[in-house]
């Protein structure tokens, strides 16, 4: 495929995205916006496109030393600020990385990774052969997956950066792994997009720019529901990024006005969503998620026999007030759990493996009101992006990636 084919491509796939309301997110690894710079300047003025950095080259970072990543990583921003392409995030090229890289990438001003990856299930792959399911687990054991049974999929800290997952199978997995047809791309991508919205959390889309012609009807398709579906929250990879900053400062003060009466006052955002569960029915409140209501304003009284935050022993705060501070959950780090409606103990975790799914499933169990910032912002229930690499424009970019 020659260089201009590709070139129409690439901005063909960023205006049909851009079609349905939404800003791709496009990591590109820096030799290849050093041979096509216009390319890139070109989709930033005239698109709807965020990028990020996928490495200098397209290697297996994880096999470098400290100092031969950090020089990468400084050719790298060095390409993108020498062209103007702005970025504020990264993707590891083959997702191989290691928790010293990701330091590295915050102290060198990156606000995001999307390296980490969940693999969501469909009973769309149970035809698959068994020699293509042994080749679908081997890449998923060298992308160091998470298994979303087992996982919440949102944004989290991890070694001073905000991962943001990236949801798996993606188009090569379909393809070159699984050996499905792309006629078939839109029913595991909708499987997929019903999972999250039945949870509540995010899928980001990886769809490689360069298949776009094959899969643009399935993509459509996947599109225009997503477009009849208002409680989607609908954005890139940097918005997601900067929601959580502004989310992580919002605050919640909860004060003991009688024996039983207690009043909240929160201070956030206009596109908060504040949530309240078993509660008594509150003049401002509509249902919103499950057994939480939404609340309208910023200060209200509430009733009930307990305080209405979670309380965390002191020897567990280490452990599980970071899933509960990314969860927008109210808690207070408390040696008396008679005060609260739900109260985290050492021993209220069980398996060291999987606790942030104990944390979540011990708060939804509870009968007690309990406080809480939502997940997404403007009363979304759920959140979708789309991602797609790109590690090569032309055929000579190809080969370099492969031959050096």
């Amino acid at each position: 495929m020659d260089s201009e084919k590709l070139h129409t491509i690439l901005f063909d796939y960023v205006k049909l995205i851009n079609a349905f309301g939404m800003k791709p997110t496009l990591p590109v690894t820096a030799t290849v916006v050093e041979r096509h710079p216009c390319l890139f300047k070109k989709l930033q003025d005239e698109t709807n496109v965020e990028f990020a950095v996928h490495g200098f080259r397209h290697i297996d970072y994880s096999e470098l030393n400290r100092h031969q990543f950090e020089e990468h990583l400084h050719r790298a921003i060095g390409v993108f600020h020498k062209h103007h392409i702005r970025f504020s995030g990264h993707r590891f090229p083959f997702l191989c990385r290691d928790n010293e890289k990701i330091q590295i990438l915050h102290s060198s001003g990156f606000l995001w990774d999307s390296s980490d990856c969940i693999a969501w299930h469909s009973p769309r792959f149970e035809d698959v052969s068994k020699q293509r399911t042994i080749a679908y687990e081997q890449i998923l054991k060298s992308y160091q997956f998470s298994d979303s049974y087992d996982t919440v999929a949102l944004p989290r800290k991890k070694n001073g950066i905000l991962e943001i997952p990236l949801s798996l199978p993606d188009d090569d997995i379909l393809v070159d792994r699984l050996g499905l047809a792309l006629t078939r791309f839109a029913g595991v991508f909708d499987e997929m997009l019903r999972q999250v919205q039945s949870r509540g959390e995010l899928l980001v889309f990886q769809l490689h720019p360069e298949r776009f012609p094959w899969y643009k009807k399935s993509l459509m398709q996947v599109l225009h529901s997503i477009e009849k579906e208002n409680r989607i929250w609908k954005t890139s990879l940097d918005g997601i990024a900067a929601w959580w900053r502004e989310r992580m400062g919002f605050q919640c003060a909860v004060d003991r006005i009688k024996n039983d009466r207690y009043r909240i006052s929160v201070r956030c955002s206009n596109r908060a969503t504040v949530l309240m569960k078993n509660s008594e029915k509150l003049e401002r409140s509509k249902p919103f998620w499950r057994s939480w209501n939404r609340v309208l304003g910023n200060q209200w009284e509430t009733s009930g026999p307990r305080k209405p935050v979670i309380g965390v022993h002191p020897d567990l705060s280490e452990t599980v007030t970071p899933i509960l501070r990314n969860e927008g959950f109210v808690f207070e780090i408390d040696s008396h759990p008679e005060s609260f409606g739900v109260y985290l103990h050492p021993n209220a975790v069980q398996d060291s493996e999987n606790v942030e799914k104990q944390v979540i499933d011990a708060v939804e169990r509870t009968s007690f009101p309990l406080i809480r910032f939502w997940r997404w912002p403007e009363a979304k229930q759920y959140a979708i992006a789309v991602s797609g690499d790109v590690d090569a424009v032309d055929l000579w970019d190809y080969f370099v990636r492969y031959h050096g």
